[in-house]
C-alpha cells in the first residue's frame, strides 16, 4: 500500500506514513466528518478506498470497459447514502459491497462471474 499524500510504500497494518505523517486508514471522524459534507474528507475516503474497490469489481466479473463506471456508480451512490452508514468503521467493506451489486447488476440473470466460476469446483 502507498500513502495517500506522498506515494511512499507503507506497510497495510500502518495508520500514518513513518515519511510523512499522513493518516492511510479510514476512521469514524473521517467518515463522520464526509457526512457533515467536508469535501476533503470525501477526496480522502477516495483516495483510501479506490484501488481496493478496482480489485474488487474486477474479481466479480465486471467487463474490463465497465469497470470505472461501476466505479463511478458505486461513490456516486455510496456518498450521497453516507448518512445511512450505521457503522462508520466499515466504510471500506460498505462501499465494496455496493461496488459488488452494482457489477451484479451489469451481467446477464443467472450468470456466474468468470473469476468466481473457476473457484466452484465441478460437481
Amino acid at each position: 500500500m502507498n500513502c495517500v499524500k506522498c506515494g511512499k510504500k507503507i506497510n497495510g497494518s500502518e495508520m500514518f506514513c513513518k515519511v510523512c505523517g499522513t493518516n492511510n486508514k479510514v476512521t469514524t471522524d473521517i467518515v463522520n466528518s464526509a457526512i457533515d459534507g467536508n469535501k476533503e474528507s470525501l477526496s480522502f475516503l477516495y483516495k483510501l478506498t479506490y484501488k481496493d474497490m478496482y480489485k474488487t469489481v474486477k474479481f466479480a466479473g465486471c467487463p474490463k470497459d465497465s469497470i470505472n463506471e461501476v466505479m463511478k456508480d458505486s461513490y456516486v451512490l455510496g456518498f450521497s447514502n453516507l448518512s445511512g452508514l450505521s457503522h462508520p468503521d466499515r466504510f471500506s467493506s460498505w462501499i465494496d459491497k455496493i461496488a459488488i451489486y452494482r457489477t451484479i447488476n451489469l451481467l446477464p440473470s443467472g450468470q456466474l462471474p468468470q473469476s468466481l466460476h473457476d473457484a466452484v469446483p465441478a460437481p
